[in-house]
Order: structure tokens, then sequence, then C-alpha cells
């Protein structure tokens, strides 16, 4: 039969990794088992080192902020802990040249397609898509995503 999908769009704190994982565990604890979920939006990711000693400037520690902190790894950690998968990880989504933006699938699901625009519009975020298969037994493509 059909399964429901639910969507959530974050926009998680800037400069503060802790607390970016904080967020993440409060929304996570709204994800419904027999749901397929799908979190999206700007994670606030600082993922290059010359970005990390932004998170100083922010408020964080210092240790959040020194350019080996792990924050992406403990970050796909812990989509993987709930079931999610990071299709675009790689990908570079800002004009800085990190991931910021994201579309986070159920691990099961298939991704067809996945892309980064390679300009942005309007901002300095470049608009994001994830094509999966339709989560119904008839596997017609569903896309989903981030536009700006």
């Amino acid at each position: 039969g059909k399964k429901k999908v639910r969507v959530f769009s974050l926009h998680l704190h800037v400069g503060k990794p802790l607390e970016r994982i904080k967020q993440f565990k409060e929304t996570f604890k709204h994800l419904k088992s027999g749901v397929y979920n799908i979190v999206c939006g700007d994670f606030n990711t600082a993922d290059t080192p010359y970005l990390q000693p932004f998170n100083w400037i922010m408020g964080s520690s210092l240790k959040e902020a020194l350019p080996f902190y792990p924050e992406r790894k403990n970050l796909e950690k812990l989509f993987g802990d709930y079931g999610l998968k990071n299709p675009l990880r790689g990908q570079r989504t800002h004009v800085a040249n990190c991931q910021l933006d994201h579309i986070l699938v159920p691990t099961p699901v298939k991704v067809l397609k996945k892309g980064v625009q390679k300009d942005p519009v309007g901002s300095d975020h470049k608009p994001v898509f994830v094509e999966i298969n339709r989560i119904t037994p008839s596997c017609q493509a569903l896309t989903v995503g981030k536009t700006i």
C-alpha cells in the first residue's frame, strides 16, 4: 500500500555546531515510523576549514571553530542514526563552496537524480533538487526540492 510522506524544512542556527545538533535532535523527535520522512533546508554546516572559525565569531566554543572539528562527520552519523541519507553529500550548495543546503531522504529510497544549480538566483545559496522513486508500489518518480 501507499506510505505517507512527511517533509520538514529547517533553517538551523548560524555559527554553533552543537546548537545545530540540538535542533536536529528536537526535529527528529517528530519523525514518525511508518512514514517516509524527508528533511531539507539550510543547515548552516561550516564543513570547510576556512569557514569553521566563523563558528567562534558567532559564539560557539573554540573547539567547534577549529579546522579539524568533525561537524560534517557528526551530522552524517546523526542522519544515518535516524534512517536518513544525504544524496547531495559533497556538493557545493553555497557561494562559500560548502554544503549548507540539504535534502535528506529515507535510506531505503532510491535516488534517481540529484543536483545543484550552477549559479545562485537571488541568494547566496544555489537551488538544489533530489528526484526519488515515488513511495508507492508503482515506483513513479516524485521530485522533492528546495528552491530559493
